[in-house]
């Protein structure tokens, strides 16, 4: 396991006396970098390692959730979450009380009354915690971070390589810094962020899907088939969920790296069919290339799917992109501000 940290809380809303909370990952989803928008009234799945009483806590508020259980594939307890059509909109942490205390993973479930027509969405990518650069990776993406809090963006996408050597350091550093993000934020890893499980360990499994209002998103690790055991799922969810994700306005999928060129994307050619010829993806944004691509690089070889490398948050790089009804819009790359 990562880490672990144990804190006493006392919690007010409900007189009880001081608990221990161990955010060990009993729960595995959502979480604060896979979390869940959803509407009062409508649903949201949880997966757990063991069945347990669950309810959404933001401050003094706790709103009580009536879950139904299943097994779930693969392993764990699936819980469908109601959300009560009275809860009070805003980012929830979402609790499991079980005979040995309570387990919280905060900012992993984001309550909101309507999803707007149209709306905007930051990426963030190339975080590399860990690294060298100076300023340090990890003030720089703290301004990176408090910049797009000062923005109109409804989530984050955060693409690898999120740390530098996959060490437990420096994942604790970039979900510190994560955590202070006002808004939900979508994580996928990239190549550095591979070494053992710890990415799994604290985000889940490397491709998932998601929606926000009429629009679905599609996050993956971008793998190459040399990088592929015989074992590997990849393909097989990603035309899963590209296939459930049909029915959306528009899909956009996000990735830390397409490739080096047209001619040798760093993707399967199974991935490449679902995703660019028999559903195409509206537009992949990715980084990994830590510069904006050219002219000549704007779609896949097939010409359906749009491409948007954004530049490097360690460089302070983020981008805002627009969702309208008319088309998905990708503005110019911006820079925070360091001291």
């Amino acid at each position: 396991m990562i880490c672990v940290w144990t804190v006493y809380l006392a919690l007010a809303a409900t007189g009880a006396p001081a608990v221990p909370v161990d955010t060990r990952a009993l729960i595995r989803t959502p979480n604060n970098g896979r979390p869940v928008i959803v509407a009062p009234g409508a649903a949201f799945s949880a997966l757990l390692d063991e069945e347990a009483r669950l309810r959404l806590v933001r401050g003094e508020t706790a709103v009580a959730l009536s879950v139904s259980w299943a097994d779930a594939a693969g392993g764990g307890h699936q819980a469908r979450c109601p959300i009560p059509d009275n809860a009070p909109p805003g980012d929830y942490a979402i609790e499991a009380a079980t005979p040995d205390g309570l387990h919280r993973n905060i900012r992993s479930v984001f309550v909101r009354e309507q999803f707007p027509n149209a709306y905007n969405f930051a990426h963030v990518t190339d975080v590399h915690i860990g690294g060298n650069d100076r300023p340090s990776p990890k003030e720089t993406f703290r301004a990176v971070i408090q910049a797009v809090n000062a923005s109109d963006a409804e989530f984050v996408l955060v693409t690898g390589d999120l740390t530098e050597h996959a060490a437990v350091d420096e994942f604790n550093d970039f979900t510190e810094v994560l955590n202070i993000c006002e808004k939900p934020t979508f994580v996928c890893g990239g190549e550095r962020d591979r070494t053992g499980t710890l990415y799994e360990d604290l985000f889940g499994p490397e491709v998932y899907a998601f929606r926000f209002g009429e629009d679905g998103y599609l996050g993956f690790d971008a793998k190459a088939p040399a990088g592929m055991s015989a074992l590997d799922t990849q393909d097989g969810d990603l035309e899963r969920l590209r296939r459930k994700l049909k029915p959306c306005r528009w899909t956009i999928g996000f990735t830390h790296r397409y490739g080096d060129s047209l001619r040798e994307p760093h993707l399967g050619m199974r991935t490449q069919l679902v995703l660019f010829v028999d559903n195409p993806l509206d537009l992949l944004v990715f980084g990994h290339w830590e510069r904006e691509n050219t002219e000549e690089v704007r779609r896949v070889p097939w010409n359906t799917t749009r491409l948007v490398a954004t530049p490097a948050a360690r460089d302070r790089a983020y981008r805002i992109i627009d969702v309208t009804p008319k088309g998905v819009v990708p503005r110019p790359p911006e820079y925070a501000t360091t001291k």
